[in-house]
Protein backbone atom coordinates (compact mmCIF):
# COMPACT_ATOMS: atom_id res chain seq x y z
CA UNK A 1 0.00 0.00 0.00
CA UNK A 2 1.15 3.66 -1.15
CA UNK A 3 0.36 6.14 1.15
CA UNK A 4 1.18 9.80 0.51
CA UNK A 5 1.04 12.31 3.12
CA UNK A 6 0.66 16.18 2.02
CA UNK A 7 1.54 18.62 5.29
CA UNK A 8 0.20 22.46 4.87
CA UNK A 9 0.76 24.88 7.49
CA UNK A 10 -0.30 28.20 8.62
CA UNK A 11 -2.77 28.87 5.72
CA UNK A 12 -4.43 32.16 7.11
CA UNK A 13 -7.42 32.14 4.88
CA UNK A 14 -9.70 35.34 4.91
CA UNK A 15 -12.00 35.12 2.21
CA UNK A 16 -12.67 32.84 -0.75
CA UNK A 17 -10.56 35.03 -2.89
CA UNK A 18 -7.88 34.29 -0.86
CA UNK A 19 -7.80 31.01 -2.31
CA UNK A 20 -5.32 30.52 -5.61
CA UNK A 21 -5.91 28.43 -8.30
CA UNK A 22 -3.11 28.29 -9.44
CA UNK A 23 -0.74 26.91 -6.10
CA UNK A 24 -3.23 24.67 -6.08
CA UNK A 25 -2.59 23.11 -9.38
CA UNK A 26 1.24 23.44 -9.05
CA UNK A 27 0.25 21.49 -5.83
CA UNK A 28 -1.17 18.67 -7.90
CA UNK A 29 1.28 19.28 -10.59
CA UNK A 30 4.52 18.01 -8.11
CA UNK A 31 2.15 15.17 -6.92
CA UNK A 32 0.96 13.81 -10.09
CA UNK A 33 0.48 10.11 -10.60
CA UNK A 34 2.57 11.10 -13.10
CA UNK A 35 5.16 12.17 -10.78
CA UNK A 36 5.31 9.49 -7.68
CA UNK A 37 3.01 6.87 -9.15
CA UNK A 38 -0.30 4.98 -7.81
CA UNK A 39 -1.45 6.34 -4.50
CA UNK A 40 -3.83 4.30 -2.54
CA UNK A 41 -4.50 6.62 0.27
CA UNK A 42 -3.52 10.76 0.61
CA UNK A 43 -3.51 12.02 3.91
CA UNK A 44 -3.72 15.99 3.89
CA UNK A 45 -2.67 17.31 7.26
CA UNK A 46 -2.98 20.81 7.99
CA UNK A 47 -1.56 22.71 11.14
CA UNK A 48 -1.80 25.27 12.89
CA UNK A 49 -3.86 28.60 11.58
CA UNK A 50 -6.55 27.95 8.62
CA UNK A 51 -7.78 31.02 9.46
CA UNK A 52 -6.78 34.54 10.08
CA UNK A 53 -8.46 35.12 12.83
CA UNK A 54 -11.57 32.00 13.50
CA UNK A 55 -14.64 33.27 12.00
CA UNK A 56 -17.25 31.40 10.12
CA UNK A 57 -16.43 33.31 6.57
CA UNK A 58 -12.47 32.15 7.05
CA UNK A 59 -13.58 28.39 7.27
CA UNK A 60 -16.39 28.41 4.48
CA UNK A 61 -13.18 29.43 2.96
CA UNK A 62 -11.03 27.08 3.66
CA UNK A 63 -13.65 24.50 2.83
CA UNK A 64 -13.69 25.87 -0.91
CA UNK A 65 -9.92 25.34 -0.62
CA UNK A 66 -10.07 22.07 0.24
CA UNK A 67 -12.55 20.93 -2.32
CA UNK A 68 -10.14 22.54 -5.22
CA UNK A 69 -7.16 21.13 -3.90
CA UNK A 70 -9.21 17.62 -3.98
CA UNK A 71 -10.75 18.53 -7.43
CA UNK A 72 -7.17 19.36 -8.29
CA UNK A 73 -5.55 16.39 -7.13
CA UNK A 74 -7.81 14.44 -8.67
CA UNK A 75 -7.27 15.77 -11.96
CA UNK A 76 -3.93 14.79 -12.03
CA UNK A 77 -4.39 11.36 -11.28
CA UNK A 78 -4.49 10.44 -7.74
CA UNK A 79 -7.08 8.22 -7.01
CA UNK A 80 -7.01 7.04 -3.53
CA UNK A 81 -8.95 7.89 -0.62
CA UNK A 82 -8.58 10.90 0.76
CA UNK A 83 -8.38 12.11 4.21
CA UNK A 84 -8.14 15.19 5.83
CA UNK A 85 -6.32 15.89 9.22
CA UNK A 86 -6.91 19.56 10.67
CA UNK A 87 -4.91 20.68 13.74
CA UNK A 88 -5.74 24.46 14.62
CA UNK A 89 -3.04 27.24 15.71
CA UNK A 90 -3.58 30.24 18.08
CA UNK A 91 -5.64 32.22 14.42
CA UNK A 92 -8.35 29.76 14.68
CA UNK A 93 -9.72 31.33 17.31
CA UNK A 94 -12.18 34.22 17.19
CA UNK A 95 -11.27 36.46 20.28
CA UNK A 96 -13.85 38.79 19.66
CA UNK A 97 -15.59 36.39 21.83
CA UNK A 98 -13.27 36.14 24.47
CA UNK A 99 -12.64 39.09 27.25
CA UNK A 100 -9.42 40.47 27.49
CA UNK A 101 -8.58 38.51 30.74
CA UNK A 102 -9.79 35.39 29.27
CA UNK A 103 -7.59 35.50 26.24
CA UNK A 104 -4.79 36.19 29.21
CA UNK A 105 -5.35 33.35 30.62
CA UNK A 106 -5.99 31.01 27.81
CA UNK A 107 -2.38 32.04 26.51
CA UNK A 108 -0.96 31.66 29.83
CA UNK A 109 -2.74 28.25 30.35
CA UNK A 110 -0.88 27.19 27.07
CA UNK A 111 3.00 28.16 28.08
CA UNK A 112 2.56 26.64 30.94
CA UNK A 113 1.27 23.31 30.29
CA UNK A 114 3.77 22.93 27.35
CA UNK A 115 7.10 20.99 27.50
CA UNK A 116 9.73 22.24 25.02
CA UNK A 117 12.10 19.23 24.02
CA UNK A 118 15.55 20.65 22.72
CA UNK A 119 18.37 19.02 20.85
CA UNK A 120 16.58 17.09 18.35
CA UNK A 121 17.61 16.62 14.63
CA UNK A 122 15.67 19.60 13.36
CA UNK A 123 16.87 23.30 14.34
CA UNK A 124 13.59 24.01 16.09
CA UNK A 125 12.36 22.57 18.78
CA UNK A 126 9.86 19.91 19.95
CA UNK A 127 7.16 21.40 21.57
CA UNK A 128 4.32 19.04 23.38
CA UNK A 129 1.41 20.01 25.35
CA UNK A 130 0.66 17.69 28.42
CA UNK A 131 -2.42 17.49 30.25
Amino acid sequence: MKILFLHLSDLHLKKKSDINAVCTQEIASALSSQSIGRVDKVFILVTGDIAFSGQIAQYLAFNEFKKVLVSSLKKKGLKGLFHIFIVPGNHDIDYSYIKDHDREYYENYIESNMIVVKGNKCDNPLVIFQR
